[in-house]
């Protein structure tokens, strides 16, 4: 008496499998779970994930690498009209030499990621519903070394909900001392 209990039922799944190829590794995962709450109005949360990665040499000194992310969740409520699922999708591509231009210390990277966050409306047939929230963005970075000086080179271009930014930074340093 004056204790409340709460019972809930939880099952979970995944599976994974990566693999090293002639040009690189790959390793691809997926995972779901579903809870259900059973106190009070029945209610509950289902969860879905897929990931993808990949990552092998161009070079010697050249690799190319590249994710992909898929989440999607939705509430469980008690009413008979399930909602769909907020599905967010994410990726990059990277690309890395450690002597670009054959140019020895001359370090380049470079790279192109996005994401968007699609809301319920999409998987319920609204044919017209855009996705929200949709990020992008291209960043490169050139560094080079001569004794103690660093040069750093870094360029960024972002898109957010339709809006571009663009960036230049450009830094040199030198360390002095035991520091």
């Amino acid at each position: 008496e004056g204790r409340t209990y709460s019972k809930s039922l939880t099952h979970s799944a995944g599976a994974s499998w990566s693999r090293t190829l002639e040009v690189g590794n790959l390793s691809i995962s997926l995972d779901g779970s579903d809870t259900r709450s059973f106190r009070g109005d029945p209610r509950g949360m289902q969860f879905v994930n897929f990931q993808s990665t990949f990552d092998g040499p161009l070079s010697r000194y050249s690799q190319l690498t590249g994710s992909l992310t898929m989440q999607g969740s939705r509430s469980l409520v008690a009413s008979g009209e399930q909602p769909g699922f907020d599905v967010t999708t994410g990726g990059n591509i990277g690309y890395s030499n450690r002597r670009f231009f054959n140019v020895r210390d001359l370090r380049f990277q470079s790279t192109l990621a996005a994401n968007t966050q699609q809301y319920a409306d999409r998987f319920k047939g609204t044919i017209g519903a855009l996705p929200q929230n949709t990020a992008s963005s291209w960043d490169n970075r050139l560094d080079y070394r001569i004794g103690l000086l660093s040069f750093v080179l870094n360029g960024r271009v972002t898109r957010t909900d339709g809006r571009y930014s663009e960036s230049v930074f450009f830094s040199v340093s030198r360390p002095f001392g035991d520091i």
